[in-house]
């Protein structure tokens, strides 16, 4: 039998985003008697999140390259190269041109895969050639939504390289993430507190608390809801970020403080996700998104900005309900309609779960990238 095909992955960061739930997935997932994964990371590391894969015999390294200069930079990037020997270089958003040099510089050749998550947060020509390069050079530049494919297509136009980028969808582990009871204890949670979220309607938000997210948008609607509805409702914040402190003021500014609950990063996603009743996505540009996806296995409705690939995953009126930006009056009313008709919302998170067992399989999404991986077609 032939040795593994070995995989280094480069990813800026390591931790509870959806890119690195991605790349842990591709790693732990994929067949291991015909690939080895390692995972090289060039900035920051979740030392519990890379415990995690550790245990799972994925290998991690941490080089911190954010402050390198060029010459220094390219020096540990052959170094890497000529140390791991990788078949395959697979580049995830952010590092197309570390990952382009390391082909260029290792005396193997190896093969270079690209996956955009979500869009450039930079524009112009220098990002044009941060992507367009290593597209030329590339076996395949993945987006893992149909919007984020045309996206690229459309910004590399005037390159040979369109049959390049494609297209390959995020996929959840539905059985990790499914549909259970409202848990009677959380860690860190007092009973105080989840016996008045039991006792209401909670709609969740999981991601990081930076602009892109847009949390004032869902804070803004949450808080028309409050004002017109008499059921008990809350709203749960998982995830950090520099917004934080901002987004805690605007909830008293708005006088919904007391049933705004900020949780942080939490490492039981599956069980916290058991105790929302509907997931709210308001971000200003997405992809397809993996919080997005587990919250709708989870058998959750969503509540999503009309933006990237969210159109994609929830189909409006039927697993959840789709708005457009800046709009927190339309948001509220399309929450106010769930939270006030029962039926409806049953029906719309079975359809939610069915939507996301048909179409966004974590297995399929692996076989497709084991076969870019060997160079063929997905």
């Amino acid at each position: 039998m032939a040795p593994p095909l070995k995989i280094c992955h480069l990813a800026l960061g390591l931790g509870a985003g959806g890119l690195e739930q991605v790349v842990a997935s591709i790693a732990r997932g994929s067949d291991k008697a015909r690939f080895r994964h390692r995972i090289v990371v060039l900035r920051v590391c979740d030392v519990d999140f890379v415990r995690g894969l550790e245990a799972d015999g994925v290998d991690v390294a941490l080089l911190r390259m954010g402050s390198l200069k060029q010459p220094a930079r390219l020096r540990e990037l052959y170094r890497l190269a000529a140390r791991l020997e990788p078949d395959v270089v697979h580049a995830h958003s952010g590092t197309f041109m570390d990952a382009y040099a390391m082909t260029l510089l290792a005396p193997h050749s190896p093969r270079l895969l690209l996956t955009s998550h979500g869009h450039p947060v930079e524009s112009g020509w220098k990002e044009l050639v941060r992507v367009g390069l290593p597209t030329v050079r590339a076996h395949a530049h993945v987006c893992v939504s149909d919007d984020l494919r045309d996206f690229f297509r459309e910004r590399l136009r005037l390159l040979p390289v369109g049959r390049k980028v494609i297209t390959v969808l995020n996929g959840v582990d539905t059985e990790a993430f499914q549909p259970r009871r409202k848990p009677g204890v959380l860690s860190g949670v007092s009973t105080q507190e989840l016996d008045d979220l039991r006792g209401s309607f909670v709609i969740g938000s999981v991601g990081r608390l930076e602009p892109v997210k847009n949390h004032e948008l869902l804070l803004e609607a949450f808080a028309t809801l409050v004002e017109r509805t008499e059921r008990p409702c809350r709203l749960v914040l998982v995830g950090d970020g520099t917004l934080r402190p901002r987004l805690e003021q605007l909830a008293r500014e708005l006088k919904i403080g007391g049933r705004v609950h900020f949780w942080g990063v939490r490492e039981d996603v599956p069980q916290v996700l058991n105790l929302f009743d509907a997931i709210a996505l308001t971000s200003l540009t997405e992809g397809t998104s993996i919080s997005l996806l587990e919250a709708q296995a989870s058998g959750l409705p969503a509540f999503v900005t009309d933006v990237g690939g969210n159109r994609r995953i929830v189909v409006d009126g039927k697993t959840g309900y789709v708005s457009p930006l800046g709009k927190p009056l339309t948001l509220a009313d399309h929450l106010a309609k769930v939270v006030e008709n029962p039926e409806l919302h049953a029906e719309l998170a079975r359809s939610a779960r069915d939507s996301v067992l048909a179409s966004f399989d974590l297995d399929s999404m692996i076989r497709k990238y084991e076969a870019l991986y060997l160079g063929e077609k997905p």
